[in-house]
């Protein structure tokens, strides 16, 4: 899954928040992070929470797909 949009990040002890934003939507996904318990990966994650906001729905939605397949994805971060 990737997400065309530009984004920020805050990283907050176990916690990463990452935020997604165009003119009509706003995507702000938490994260948790642990050790992951593979070799070529450095961290697993589980969302903790997740916030989908659209200004006007009659807009077609870049973010809203995303939002909907977060409980049924699976996430790992690849540190370089």
């Amino acid at each position: 899954m990737y997400i065309y949009e530009e984004g920020s990040y805050e990283l907050k002890n176990d916690k990463l928040v990452t935020q997604f934003e165009n003119e009509n939507e706003y995507l702000e996904i938490d994260f948790i992070l642990k050790e992951s318990d593979k070799d070529f990966r450095e961290y697993s994650v589980e969302i903790s929470d997740s916030k989908f906001e659209i200004e006007d729905s009659k807009h077609v939605s870049n973010l809203r797909g995303i939002y909907e397949k977060l409980q049924h994805s699976h996430f790992e971060f690849i540190e370089r």
